[in-house]
């Protein structure tokens, strides 16, 4: 289960889910962006039923006007429209009485249980939309800020999830949390190329062969080992490429210098010592 936001996009190129005119915007959820045809035996691309918060009223036209006349009570708000909504996986379907319970779930951990809204289930494909247009202006005229809503919005769709029985789809947060699991290791990495820098970075660049190399390096107890068309420097625990120590110290280059690579240096070393 995935949220999701419509409306306007922000500075960054994403959605904010805030928009003017909610008759646009209603019909845009009941009718769908395309406006594709439609037929009671086709699944896809259509609305499955509508419902209402707070509205005496039920038909789209009639609640965007009831929405549009109570956002008037406060003419400072230039976007008083919330287009949100949830996405399930492919194959997952619920009950109108979970979606009912999803729905009053969202909407109170938002803060927006008092506010009118509009909600329609669509059949987009493979996947139940559930889409949500909310009031901004509550029944005091003040107004509701999204603030930290995007989080707000994932950390109860993972409660929902385990309570419905629903799979969970990673979200862009998830993403780059576990993209975070690996920077350590490139930390780690980063932080043993700069301590081969700082030992022996002189020593790669004044050596004139590669036993010359083996020589300088061994006081630092580091040494250089063939790795695939290059070569590798290492303690014993630690290794990364010459290239990730400094630019000018690549496999190749070093061969270019010393005349052979080291894959042939060790090779001649092993014949000269039969």
């Amino acid at each position: 289960m995935i949220t999701f936001c419509g409306g306007r996009k922000g500075p960054a190129g994403r959605r904010t889910g805030l928009a003017s005119n909610f008759a646009a915007v209603i019909d845009e959820v009941v009718r769908g962006r395309h406006r594709r045809r439609e037929s009671a035996g086709d699944r896809a691309n259509r609305t499955a039923w509508t419902i209402t918060r707070n509205l005496l009223v039920e038909e789209p036209d009639q609640a965007a006007l009831w929405m549009r006349a109570w956002a008037n009570q406060n003419a400072r708000v230039k976007w008083p429209v919330y287009h949100f909504g949830v996405s399930l996986a492919a194959e997952e379907h619920l009950p109108h009485e979970q979606w009912d319970y999803l729905l009053d779930r969202r909407l109170k951990h938002l803060g927006l249980d008092e506010h009118q809204a509009f909600i329609a289930l669509r059949l987009d494909g493979e996947n139940d939309r559930l889409h949500i247009v909310v009031n901004r202006v509550d029944p005091d005229a003040r107004v509701w800020k999204p603030g930290w809503d995007a989080f707000k919005r994932q950390d109860i769709m993972r409660a929902l999830e385990r309570e419905l029985g629903l799979r969970r789809v990673p979200t862009r947060r998830d993403l780059r949390l576990q993209a975070n699991h690996y920077r350590p290791e490139r930390r780690k990495e980063k932080s043993f190329a700069r301590r081969v820098a700082v030992a022996a970075l002189e020593d790669f660049q004044l050596a004139t062969c590669w036993e010359d190399l083996e020589a300088r390096l061994a006081p630092h107890g580091l040494r250089v080992e063939p790795s695939g068309a290059g070569a590798q420097v290492t303690d014993g625990r630690e290794r990364i490429g010459l290239a990730r120590v400094h630019s000018s110290l690549s496999g190749p280059r070093l061969a270019d210098r010393y005349g052979e690579t080291l894959r042939q240096y060790r090779q001649r070393r092993r014949e000269v010592s039969r």
